[in-house]
């Protein structure tokens, strides 16, 4: 006799039933095709459930191929039955990983999970070493945040919540490994939960692929490696939106500018995730700098980088403190104030009244 239930998941006739889509009760109800395409599915997976072959793994698939369609359409069932369909890929999902953990988990050149986290760790520590060399008992300047040290750590240099899935995950499997199998199966069978589909890692620039966004001051005037007069208006930051570019200052005073790409390039990037001076957002229009701020969730900058970004500004490269507006979003969010105000504070805005407070500067044309 065929079990009703194994590892997690049920026979196709189980599945219906749980519907209340069998017997005399059934025939009252509006006939779904996706639900029998679940059926169908399930009765040619039902000899595979307890199988850890390749083969298993494809049957298993097609089932949760057709619940990702059902859980992603509309009208087409009740709110009850999405819900027992959503449970049924979930035991799908971690049969598949189980599977793929013991056929791909000792067929692969990658470590497992565990060695793999160990590898990272010792990495970590390395990194947090070497940084403490880098910042040599500074007082500003800040280190990568905590939650990002994987994002450096990993080859390919995987974003946050990408690293967070795996480590969430119940695979056993190396990340590079669990990614191109386990991860790279769900989009292909339709997961919507899982967002856009990752090519590749967060860009970290080299020292010669840096140079392209070192940006130089002459006159107060911000200018391209060409000597043309810096614009951020085809540029984009997630937190001050079109027109502003993301940045780092080096610990010599050099300001590095490019565009924000989610996963893609983070402030991260400039400098491979080693420690910088000041980091944020900033605005230039035709070389002149209008906008400031500290926002970086990589390296967490405080009043201090705050104020170093702009003394950097103001004493090494001779820009105009009156016609900056400067913000610190985690402090003072939606408060806008002059540079030099904020310089008189030494970047710390929450000593600044609301009746100093000034717009934000206006878009930045492309």
């Amino acid at each position: 006799m065929t079990k009703k239930i194994v590892n997690g998941i049920p026979t196709a006739y189980q599945y219906k039933y749980s519907l209340g889509r069998t017997g005399i009760q059934g025939t009252f109800k509006k006939h779904v095709d996706l639900i029998d395409k679940i059926y169908d599915a399930l009765k040619r997976a039902e000899a595979f459930r307890a199988l850890t072959t390749s083969q298993a793994i494809a049957r298993l698939r097609d089932v949760r191929k057709g619940c990702n369609v059902l859980i992603g359409s509309l009208f087409v069932c009740s709110e009850r039955e999405k819900e027992i369909t959503r449970a049924l890929k979930l035991s799908l999902d971690q049969r598949i990983s189980d599977i793929a953990t013991l056929t791909l988990g000792v067929h692969t050149n990658h470590q497992g999970k565990e060695q793999y986290l160990e590898t990272l760790n010792n990495r970590v520590e390395f990194e947090a070493f070497y940084d403490k060399a880098v910042m040599n008992g500074q007082s500003t300047g800040r280190q990568l945040g905590h939650s990002y040290r994987y994002e450096r750590a990993t080859s390919m240099h995987w974003g946050e919540s990408l690293i967070k899935s795996w480590l969430e995950s119940g695979s056993q499997l190396h990340m590079n490994t669990w990614l191109e199998t386990v991860r790279q199966w769900a989009f292909e069978d339709g997961d919507s939960s899982l967002g856009s589909k990752p090519d590749s890692g967060v860009e970290y620039l080299t020292e010669q692929s840096r140079e392209a966004y070192c940006v130089w001051f002459s006159g107060g005037l911000a200018r391209h490696n060409n000597n043309e007069l810096f614009h951020t208006g085809n540029l984009y930051s997630s937190n001050a939106g079109d027109g502003w570019g993301i940045y780092v200052v080096d610990f010599f005073g050099n300001f590095y500018v490019g565009s924000h790409r989610i996963n893609k390039f983070h402030h991260s990037s400039f400098f491979s995730g080693a420690p910088v001076l000041a980091g944020g957002e900033i605005a230039i229009h035709s070389g002149k700098v209008v906008g400031l701020t500290n926002k970086t969730g990589h390296y967490k900058a405080r009043a201090e980088e705050l104020n170093e970004a702009l003394d950097c500004l103001y004493s090494q490269h001779n820009v105009d403190m009156t016609k900056i507006v400067v913000n610190d979003p985690f402090n003072r969010p939606g408060k806008w104030f002059k540079g030099v105000d904020a310089m008189a504070v030494k970047g710390k805005l929450t000593d600044l009244n609301d009746e100093q407070a000034i717009s934000k500067p206006l878009r930045i044309p492309a």
